[in-house]
């Protein structure tokens, strides 16, 4: 509809502007962030990658169903959760070690048990 979220099977949803991707619950909306089924979501601006819960947004920070998350710039690797971004790396289910210069962190590697 034109105004409000509409669920449907699976976790697939269309929000006030359209739907970019309804595959089992990866969605991306142009307005507000929508969750679905598997945690799998997208925020305000655009979906960059939606592949098992490994998201990336451009404006804010979205946690997912297993921890895996991206931050406000660009998500630069997602594969199997360990996630690099621009600014920060929020968190990542399970074990997690981070390497820091400058108080950015630069890389990280987790293991996320499905």
């Amino acid at each position: 509809t034109t105004d409000e979220v509409i669920s449907t099977t699976y976790g697939k949803i269309s929000t006030t502007d359209e739907v970019i991707s309804t595959t089992y619950g990866k969605i991306s909306t142009t307005d507000e962030v929508i969750s679905t089924t598997y945690g799998m979501i997208s925020t305000t601006d655009e979906v960059i990658s939606t592949t098992y819960g490994m998201i990336s947004t451009t404006d804010e920070v979205i946690s997912t169903a297993y921890g895996m998350i991206s931050t406000t710039d660009e998500v630069i690797s997602t594969t199997y959760g360990k996630i690099s971004t621009t600014d920060e790396v929020i968190s990542a289910t399970t074990s997690m070690t981070t390497s820091t210069v400058s108080g950015n962190t630069i890389a990280f590697q987790c293991s996320i048990t499905i």
